[in-house]
């Protein structure tokens, strides 16, 4: 699938170089003209929800010289669509003008002229670019949604993800004889020794022994020697800042006292989320067996 999507975005622009090619020989034919200057011409329209300041889009776009010759495109290489919030227009006739104009769907070439460009930054202008009037934009429009869409999108997404996660950590737990309630992000906190005192403030220094692991029980880091094939520990607890540490450590760790053996399953929003890290996969709960020593009070 992936596969068939990157040839049809490379015909896509291979068609529009060719039909440019055909009809700008010098000329600008089939453009438009806005009232501020910007040169336009759409190569498919769509009706729909125009891209208005403010929303996200996601377009694929080619830069070109006036011979049509490509100075840098998203579909070449990996290709990679651009992702961001439309922005007020930098100038007048500007490229953010011509991304307003546009729905999802849409494709479409604009002429930006290379002195509005470069108008502070003249000496910025590439020596192959130095005669060239204007720079040309071809633009295919693949998503157009505002912020209020993107939040709802990540929330669904994240609430599959995480009714997931509630059950195999409940899985866990059952199966380890664990018991205990998770706190309003999803956080467990199973205390195996009592502490005595206050609790660390996200500003404290925490002194701490850990072992880290995942549900199948796969170690991915300790303070502790013999832990971890191949990493080497004198065997001291480490001092480290309660704030340089993932949110679920955050959260977990200042829940302890001082003393304390707890056993702390974090969901993956609470960790490394979907990016992952090292010998952590992606959207991984992990679990963190944590003995609190010390913390500093200021």
């Amino acid at each position: 699938m992936k596969i068939r999507t990157t040839l049809l975005i490379v015909s896509f622009f291979i068609s529009v170089i060719l039909d440019s090619c055909s009809q700008n020989q010098g000329d600008d034919d089939g453009f438009s003209m806005t009232e501020s200057g910007l040169k336009y011409k759409f190569i498919e329209q769509n009706e729909g929800r125009k891209a208005e300041v403010g929303y996200i889009i996601t377009f694929h776009m080619a830069i070109l010289n006036e011979e049509d010759s490509i100075l840098s495109a998203t579909f070449m290489g990996h290709p990679q669509p651009i992702k961001t919030e439309v922005p007020e227009p930098s100038f007048k006739g500007s490229l953010e003008e011509g991304l307003s104009m546009m729905a999802k769907g849409d494709s479409a070439i604009f002429m930006v002229p290379m002195d509005s460009i470069y108008k502070d930054r003249p000496e910025l202008i590439p020596p192959n670019l130095k005669d060239s009037k204007y720079l040309k934009y071809r633009v295919r429009m693949l998503d157009v949604q505002t912020k209020e869409e993107i939040q709802a999108a990540e929330y669904e997404k994240n609430k599959e993800q995480r009714m997931k996660e509630e059950q195999l950590i409940k899985d866990y737990m059952a199966e380890k004889g664990l018991e205990g309630t998770p706190t309003s992000s999803g956080l467990y906190h199973v205390v195996t020794k009592e502490g005595s005192g206050e609790n660390p403030s996200l500003s404290a220094e925490v002194t701490v022994h850990y072992t880290g692991s995942l549900l199948n029980g796969s170690i991915f880091d300790s303070s502790l020697p013999g832990k971890v094939p191949g990493k080497t520990v004198d065997g001291s607890p480490i001092t480290y800042p309660l704030s340089g540490f993932i949110p679920g450590w955050q959260e977990g760790i200042a829940l302890m006292k001082k003393g304390e053996s707890a056993i702390l399953i974090i969901p993956s929003h609470l960790g490394y989320g979907e990016a992952g890290t090292g010998g952590i996969p992606p959207n991984s709960v992990l679990v963190f067996e944590v003995e609190l020593f010390d913390f500093t009070t200021e």
